[in-house]
């Protein structure tokens, strides 16, 4: 904004990451500040496009799909669900661990099959472990995960 601009100008040793004057100045040569992360705005571009060519309806279909799947997965192997009806999001599932599962070790053997699982984090680690299924997962590989998780708990 106009203002934030205004007050920046009055600052003195701005910094080098965050200097609105800066940006401001580099704007009205329709430039950059700095070489930007030009890999990464590639992959930007492509992403784009692989969302738009899916169209985000479907998309979002897909992780509602899986995050069905999952919820099922949990609740049928008597695990259930960390977060509360409302809450939970398409993306990933919190997956609440009162069977006290060894944690640590369904990530490693999750990873000697070539995925990474979460173990929770602070307060509810080895409580929760966390299930993805967003971005260019399929189901048919959520299906995979699953099927590992499957043969760790012995179901």
């Amino acid at each position: 904004s106009d203002r934030a601009l205004d007050r920046a100008k009055q600052v003195k040793n701005r910094g080098y990451y965050f200097d609105f004057v800066d940006w401001e100045k580099s704007l009205q040569k329709n430039n950059t500040t700095s070489t930007p992360p030009v890999s990464l705005m590639f992959a930007l571009e492509q992403q784009l496009s692989d969302v738009l060519a899916e169209t985000l309806e479907s998309r979002w279909a897909r992780h509602l799909q899986m995050r069905d799947m999952t919820h099922q997965w949990a609740i049928s192997r008597e695990f259930g669900l960390f977060a509360q009806e409302g809450y939970r999001s398409p993306t990933v599932t919190t997956v609440a661990n009162p069977q006290k599962i060894d944690v640590d070790e369904m990530s490693k053997f999750m990873a000697a099959k070539g995925w990474s699982m979460d173990k929770g984090y602070g307060k509810i680690k080895g409580t929760t472990f966390r299930i993805a299924h967003m971005g260019d997962m399929q189901p048919s590989e959520l299906e995979e995960i699953l099927s590992g998780l499957d043969e760790f708990v012995g179901a």
